[in-house]
C-alpha cells in the first residue's frame, strides 16, 4: 500500500515566498543590505536582519565557500564581541565603525588586505 502526501498550495509555496516576505519586513523598500549596518540597538548585522554574531558560522561558510576553522570563527567572533557587556555583544556606534570591525576582521581571516566585508545578495 502506497501512501501519496500532496502538500496545498500554501505549504507547497511557502518556501519560495519566506525570504521574499522577510526581506521586505526586515530592510526599507525590500533592498538587502550586502554589507554590515547597525541595526537599531547597535549590533553589526547584514542581509535581512542577520545578526552578526549569533551567524558566524554560516556567515563565514558563504563568503569562504568552505567551513571555517575554529580560528577564523574566533577572529569574527571578536570583532563584534565586547567582554564588559552582560549580552556580550559590541554596541558599534555607527555604519562604518561595524564595517570597519568586520573588514579589519575578515582581512586577517582571508590574508588579503584589500577584502571587504560584504556579500551579494543571490536570493
Amino acid at each position: 500500500m502506497t501512501i501519496q502526501l500532496t502538500f496545498s498550495p500554501v505549504l507547497a509555496d511557502y518556501a519560495a515566498r519566506r525570504y521574499p516576505i522577510i526581506r521586505n519586513l526586515e530592510e526599507p523598500g525590500g533592498v538587502i543590505s550586502t554589507t554590515p549596518y547597525r541595526d537599531s540597538v547597535g549590533l553589526a548585522t547584514i542581509g535581512a536582519g542577520f545578526l552578526v554574531r549569533a551567524n558566524v558560522n554560516e556567515i563565514l561558510r558563504t563568503l569562504l565557500g568552505v567551513a571555517p576553522s575554529g580560528t577564523q570563527v574566533d577572529t569574527l567572533t571578536a570583532a563584534v564581541s565586547d567582554s564588559t557587556r552582560a549580552d556580550g555583544n559590541r554596541i558599534f556606534a555607527n555604519n562604518a565603525a561595524a564595517q570597519t570591525a568586520l573588514d579589519t576582521a575578515y582581512r586577517t581571516i582571508t590574508g588579503n588586505q584589500n577584502a571587504t566585508f560584504s556579500f551579494a545578495d543571490a536570493e
